[in-house]
């Protein structure tokens, strides 16, 4: 049995932005139920992968923080 990438998160400034362009560019889909839940987060996935884009904080780096896998 294999891994699976279940989901990636970024940080960045400009979060929704980037949500959009991951929407467009890979025809992800925006989740709704967490645009509620999530302030300064853009959660977007295809249906396999989930990505979330979350705000930088004052003195953090922008770019990739973590990724999942089901195992």
């Amino acid at each position: 049995m294999f891994a699976k990438l279940k989901h990636v998160a970024i940080v960045s400034d400009r979060f929704a932005l980037l949500g959009k362009f991951y929407e467009g560019a890979f025809a992800m889909k925006s989740s709704a139920a967490a645009a509620k839940e999530l302030r300064g987060a853009a959660t977007v996935g295809d249906g396999y992968v989930g990505l979330n884009i979350n705000s930088r904080g004052p003195g953090r780096q922008s770019g990739l923080d973590h990724f999942g896998f089901e195992v």
